[in-house]
Order: structure tokens, then sequence, then C-alpha cells
């Protein structure tokens, strides 16, 4: 169950956080809602820029203390902090599952993948190795040295609400580094369980502390982060607009910045491909989250030769997959997170109806689960009705789709998959990379040497091979062009938040 308010704000760990005192004395709240039943789940403490100030003092206190932990004082608080977590994962699901609309399996999936990156990068921990460099005269001696990077802002999405924060924290802590954490103003309750059980791990006081504020005061809190001096650090996962605005106010103090920005990842399937394979493939990548991902397919590009074939068995997929209640076992497709959310998605579909696309299967757009769980290919039994505060929308098929289209050309962030055609490889590298965003793209063939070209050709930070769920934390995440810059996960993630230091002695 859902911990109250009173609950959380006794509870020692979050008493421990400077924001939340601050919030509670400032007299905000915000009051946190289910996308799939419009009810009331928690109200919380929103903190105000004046708040943002003071968690950023409180947490650049504890730098130094934080960076004089040992590494192994570090990777037993992450493996702590680990344990803590996992024993609260049904806790940490259902929370998921009520405030995000994340289906409760996937819920309980993303616990787990979040688990590996405190074990992951406890291990790594001890091993941000420095070198030693061959000296250039025989009286001197040349080595480099990897330390904290220093206090860290770290920003987090509500698609992810648990795993975004975790890519962040935990590199954070292995490398010695002070962090004030804000997640989005809709799924702020896991966060908040993340706090309590950070507080408890072993690390300094204030050294892992929680805003939580309300959309009003967002950008005021978010440019605190980047601008205030005392960050050194700021990593964002988000929007590409916010994630500009934030690297542009962070480059007045030329802070160390690191974003994962948008994607419009394509899924381009050659004649060659195993189709049903691919199909399923691409159905379980394009519909988790109600499409609600960065790394999701965006968009399928099919060999014309084969497109009824993989039309066919895609339809098939989607018409069975459940809508429903996203706390509910059997759901496959919860609501979308919020009331903008469901009218861009309606935005993004009858735009592409007006161009000319037509649906397969689905198109009913915005819809009713008052009627409890259905599968997509069934009629809903109640009609939708826009003031009872469900945000559920039909998942939808489109074939006819174009490069025009914006469901093609931008990031829906849907449960919309449009489908479009190409007779040779070459166009379908070129409508691949036609796009601003670079973060995820798939390729489905079982030619060797197609997969090959394939893999450097497509301008995207990750491609995946007849694979369309890649994310793991033993790689290293990111993305090029509009999609950000830096990598989370992997070796490479830790190196995000030190700094290296070059030391020249003389006189040997």
């Amino acid at each position: 169950m859902i911990r109250t308010v009173h609950a959380l704000s006794r509870s020692p760990g979050l008493r421990a956080a400077a924001p939340l005192s601050r919030a509670l004395s400032s007299g905000k709240t915000l009051d946190v809602r289910s996308p799939s039943t419009g009810e009331l789940l928690q109200t919380v403490p929103s903190v105000t820029a004046a708040g943002a100030r003071d968690a950023v003092r409180a947490a650049a206190a504890a730098q130094s203390a934080m960076a004089a932990m040992l590494p192994a004082e570090r990777e037993a608080a992450l493996l702590r902090l680990a344990a803590a977590l996992e024993a609260r994962s049904e806790e940490l699901a259902l929370t998921m599952a009520r405030e995000a609309g994340k289906p409760l399996r996937e819920a309980r999936g993303e616990v787990a993948y979040s688990l590996g990156f405190f074990r992951w990068f406890a291990g790594e921990a001890r091993r941000s190795y420095g070198r030693t460099i061959p000296t250039t005269h025989v009286d001197r001696r040349l080595w480099t040295i990897r330390q904290p990077v220093g206090l860290c802002a770290l920003i987090s999405p509500w698609n992810f609400p648990l795993a975004m924060l975790a890519r962040k924290l935990a590199p954070a802590i292995a490398a010695g580094c002070a962090s004030v954490m804000k997640p989005a103003e809709d799924t702020p309750l896991t966060a908040l369980i993340l706090a309590e059980e950070a507080a408890r791990c072993g690390i300094p006081p204030d050294a892992a502390s929680l805003l939580v504020c309300s959309r009003d005061d967002v950008a005021e809190v978010g440019e605190v982060l980047a601008t205030d001096p005392a960050v050194k650090k700021l990593s964002f996962t988000g929007s590409t607009a916010v994630g500009k605005q934030l690297a542009s106010w962070a480059s007045g103090t030329v802070k160390r910045v690191s974003l994962e920005l948008g994607g419009n990842a394509p899924a381009v399937v050659f004649r060659d491909a195993d189709i049903g394979k691919a199909a399923a493939a691409i159905v379980a990548s394009r519909f988790r989250n109600s499409g609600q991902t960065c790394v999701c397919t965006n968009r399928v590009l099919v060999d014309a030769s084969v497109a009824g074939q993989l039309t066919d068995a895609m339809a098939e997929l989607i018409d069975g997959l459940v809508i429903g209640d996203a706390a509910d076992e059997r759901t496959d497709v919860g609501p979308l997170v919020n009331e903008r959310a469901a009218a861009s998605a309606a935005s993004f579909q009858q735009q592409a109806l007006d161009a000319g696309a037509r649906p397969v299967v689905g198109g009913r757009g915005r819809v009713s689960a008052a009627g409890g769980v259905r599968r997509v290919g069934d009629a809903p039994t109640a009609e939708f009705d826009p003031d009872d505060g469900t945000t559920f929308f039909e998942p939808v098929l489109l074939v006819g789709a174009s490069p025009g289209m914006r469901c093609v050309a931008e990031e829906s962030f849907a449960p919309i998959l449009p489908v479009t055609t190409f007779d040779v490889e070459a166009e379908a590298v070129e409508l691949a990379n036609h796009a601003s965003a670079g973060l995820a793209a798939y390729a489905f063939t079982r030619d060797l040497g197609r997969a090959l070209r394939m893999s450097e050709a497509l301008e995207f930070g990750m491609v995946g091979v007849n694979e369309a769920v890649i994310s793991t934390e033993v790689a290293p995440f990111g993305g090029i062009k509009e999609s950000g810059t830096g990598r989370e996960g992997a070796a490479e993630g830790i190196d995000e938040y030190t700094e290296v230091k070059y030391v020249a002695v003389g006189g040997v």
C-alpha cells in the first residue's frame, strides 16, 4: 500500500533530507493522482526555488565527507541500498503502477532493472582507475588520478521513475559525489521511497537529498539546479526542449552536463528477416509503458515485398493486447501519464489519419476502462467520459504512413505505430536517419553482412539487431545528434561523475 504523506514525512530517512523539511515549512503541496482511476493517491510537500537553494547548500556541505568515503565504503553503501530496495520491490512496483500508469508486470521489471545499476556501480566504485604515463624526462614521474566531479543535480522523468534515478544516483555514489535529486512532478512517490532508503544506506547526511516540486515551480527549481555554482554536474533525462534550456543555463558556470533526451527509433525490417520474431519484438518494444519510452520503436520501415506479412503479424499481436488499470496483473497497456499526454496522442493520430494513414487495428483514440480490462480487438464496454480523470488511449497500427506525418517525423510518446515501406537498403538507411534525434534504432535481418552494414550506417547511439529491448546496466546507454550527450551505465557511466587529474612529479 502507498504510504501517506504523514508517514513519509515522519520517516527518519526523509526527515534527514533538507529539501523536505524546507518544503513542509513553505506550505506548498503537490497532489499525486492515478492516471488509471483519477483518484488522489497522496499529497506531498512541494519545494520552491528557495527550498532548492537550501538543498544545494546542504548537499554541497556534505560533498567533502562523501568524497572521503573509501571505495569499499561506497560499494557497501550501494549494496545496502540495493538490498533495502529489493525488500520493498513489490511496494515500489505497485507505487509505480499507481502513479505512473505503468503496467504492474512492467513495473516489477523496472525495479529489477534498477537494482542492477546499484549492484553494478557498487563494483565500479573499486574500479575507477588512474594510469601511469611513460615519462618524458628521466627525473619526472607522470600519472593520472580520478576524483569526484563534485555535487550533482539529477533530474529524472516520469516514465521510468526509479530506473532513471538509479542510473544517475548509483554512479554518483560510486564516484564519491553528493547529489540533489529531482523527480518528475507526476511521479514523486517512487522517488520518495528511494530517497528514504538512500538516507539510511551509510552515506553522509544530505548527500542524497530529494526535491519534489509542482509544475508551477519546476522551471525556477530547474534553473537553480542548473545555475548554482555549487552544482558541478547536471544530469537530465527528459524532453529535448527542456534539455536544451538546462544546458543553456548550465553553460553559465561551465558545468559538466549529461543529457538523455528524446528519441525517434526506427525499426527497419528487411525481406530476409524472421517476420514473426520481428513483429513480436516490435510490438513488445512499441507498446511498453503505452508507448511512453524514449527507446521504444516509434516507426516501422519495412521492405515493401513483406509489408503485408509484417503488418498482419503485428496486427494479430496488437489485437490481443489487454488495456486496463495499470495495477491489474492482466494489463499490457495502461493509461498515458496525464491529460496533456492523452491530448497529444490524439493530435498525433488525427494528423496521420487526415494525411491518409489507415488504421489496421485499434484507432478509437481516447477510451474508457470503466468496464474493466479488455483486449484491443474487443469493443469498449463503457463510453469515454472526458471528466473521469483517466487517460487511456487505444493502441493503433497505421499503414500508409509517410515521412511527413508527425507520428513518423517526431517522437509521439503514445501507443501509435506507423508503418512505411521501402524498396532498397539505401532507401531504408536514408529514411531511418532522417531525424534530428539519434538515440536508438533497430534492424531485423538474417543477412550477416547487412546486419554489420546497418549497425554502422544507422546514425544512432544504440543499435539493436534482431532485438528491440536492449537496455542493460552493463552497456553504455545514450544518444547522438539532438538525443543528448554522455553515457549512462557500464564502465562509461562512472566516468561521467569523475574528473581526470594529471600529476607530474619532478626532481625524482
